[in-house]
């Protein structure tokens, strides 16, 4: 096969999979394409992947998150699209790489230990595989057990382990074959709280070290912005933002980012002003608010949108401050009032209609449940999107 045979000889050219990490450039994904039966899970997905980079697909579940990734490990066929390293075609929908000759390493959710077999040998599956000599499997392991901080447990069973022990495992099993590029689907997400956390710490320390282009597979926000150099916002097999996760966070392209990043307050509303300084007064269920964002230039959008035209907005929760301020000012209902530690989570109604949820620190230490409470949204913190749910400002 002509493909088969132009990697083999782009691989031996870097002196085997083991190398590639030290030369290769970027990983291409072009035109991506897949279905199932008549579910189509992948539209025209494009990314490019630099070397040492953290990239992140985050989406619900069923949006193609891990499709994406098993595509292009080769486990999965793709209909049709172009996987590339470099310059090189590995996979066009009609001819591939196998999985195993393409130099990626993929850990998988549930582990997908051998129960069988130590710690040890489990690591070492794959150089054994390999046929290196014992002395370099040895060496190897060592320092892969030693990146991941699991010294003294080569003779353990997966039994005798915890579900983080069990993880760093199947990530030293993969990091011990030096890929070029790591592929990691949703490795936290059967562990508890407090282990997500220390096992996402080990993962950003451990991709400091080793400089691996990594994709990384998550529904979790928090996930996704802690690690991530870019996150790619995934929606029903459609790419809806790509960027740094301070873009995402801050800047949402359309109001379904918006939503799933943690923009709660997503109201209805109808222009009711426009000022030619990309400020815009808008009505909601019968109260205004100014909105004030220059970060987004949407000029001609906005002089083609009419007076009474419906817009969406959206504030974060921890955007909207407790007490009287100079604009948008509100006088709200709280229903819940959720205690959580550093931070209160409230539910407030506007107008005995409109859901507002705001989280507070001290400030809301005197805030109960039924009562009374007077906050305002700075006209900064809003942001408005058309009725298609694109972004206005």
């Amino acid at each position: 096969m002509e493909i088969q045979r132009d990697l083999h000889t782009f691989l031996n050219e870097r002196n085997g999979v083991v190398d590639t990490v030290k030369d290769f450039k970027e990983i291409k994904i072009k035109d991506l394409n897949k279905s199932f039966g008549a579910n189509q899970v992948l539209h025209d997905f494009n990314l490019n992947v630099e070397k040492g980079e953290f990239v992140t697909l985050l989406g619900p579940s069923g949006c193609g998150k891990s499709t994406t990734l098993h595509c292009l490990a080769g486990l999965v066929p793709i209909d049709s699209g172009e996987i590339y390293i470099d310059n090189e075609c590995i996979d066009d929908g009609t001819k591939g790489i196998p999985p195993e000759k393409r130099g990626f390493g993929l850990v998988f959710q549930n582990y997908a230990l051998f129960p069988h077999l130590s710690v040890f040998n489990n690591i070492a599956f794959g150089l054994q595989i390999k046929r290196l000599s014992k002395n370099a499997i040895k060496e190897k392991v060592q320092n892969a057990l030693k990146m991941v901080r699991l010294e003294g447990y080569e003779d353990k069973y997966p039994r005798q382990l915890s579900g983080g022990e069990q993880q760093r495992v199947a990530i030293a099993r993969c990091i011990v074959m030096e890929p070029m590029l790591m592929m990691l689907d949703e490795p936290l997400s059967n562990l508890d709280a407090k282990l997500r956390i220390e096992m996402r710490y080990e993962l950003k320390t451990l991709h400091e070290k080793l400089h691996i282009a990594s994709i990384y597979v998550t529904h979790d926000q928090q996930e996704a912005l802690a690690l991530s150099d870019r996150i790619v916002v995934m929606k029903d097999g459609k790419i809806q933002q790509i960027g740094p996760p301070e873009e995402i966070y801050c800047q949402p392209s359309n109001l379904f980012v918006a939503d799933f990043m943690g923009f709660r307050n997503i109201w209805p509303a109808n222009i009711k002003e426009i000022s030619s300084e990309n400020e815009v007064v808008i009505n909601v269920s019968g109260f205004e608010l100014t909105i004030k964002n220059g970060s987004i230039k949407k000029a001609d959008y906005l002089n083609n949108l009419e007076i009474g035209a419906p817009v969406f907005t959206a504030v974060r929760p921890e955007d909207i401050q407790v007490g009287n301020g100079p604009v948008n000012s509100l006088r709200c209902k709280s229903e819940v009032v959720e205690y959580l530690g550093e931070i209160r989570h409230i539910g407030a109604l506007i107008n005995e209609d409109v859901r507002i949820d705001l989280r507070t620190g001290e400030a809301g230490e005197e805030i109960k449940s039924d009562g009374i409470i007077e906050v305002w949204i700075p006209p900064g913190k809003i942001l408005l999107f058309s009725q298609e749910g694109d972004r206005i400002l």
